[in-house]
């Protein structure tokens, strides 16, 4: 029996900082971000339903990231404490699906990344 798929969707999405407002007088210069308000900034969703079929329970990736050394955390709600880690500059791996929605945290330095959907599983 031939499983036939569509090709690879090929995603790539650029995080770009804005450029911070002038703190004024009244408020204290903040150096960084406290641990909570960075990890709601590195967080960043990515809608994958409609790429892959409601019934799909696993994806085949490729995480691309830029830098090259910098790496990629992709989970998907309910999986949050077992993230699978993507190294760069690229490296592929399975997901489970748990919804239509991934998030993908961005650590070592990493600034932009590229996602290729390869295959999925059904029940």
């Amino acid at each position: 029996m031939i499983t036939l798929h569509p090709p690879p969707a090929y995603f790539q999405l650029i995080e770009v900082q804005a450029p911070a407002p002038a703190p004024s007088p009244a408020q204290p210069l903040q150096v960084a971000p406290d641990a909570t308000q960075r990890e709601q900034l590195e967080v960043l969703p990515f809608d994958i339903g409609r790429y892959l079929p409601p019934t799909a329970i696993w994806a085949t990736i490729v995480v691309s990231v830029f830098p090259p050394t910098g790496s990629a955390a992709v989970y998907t709600p309910g999986y949050e404490n077992t993230p699978v880690i993507f190294h760069g500059p690229k490296s592929s791996g399975e997901i489970r699906l748990n919804g239509p929605k991934i998030y993908l945290h961005l650590d070592d330095g990493a600034t932009s990344y590229s996602i290729e959907i390869l295959s999925w599983h059904e029940p």
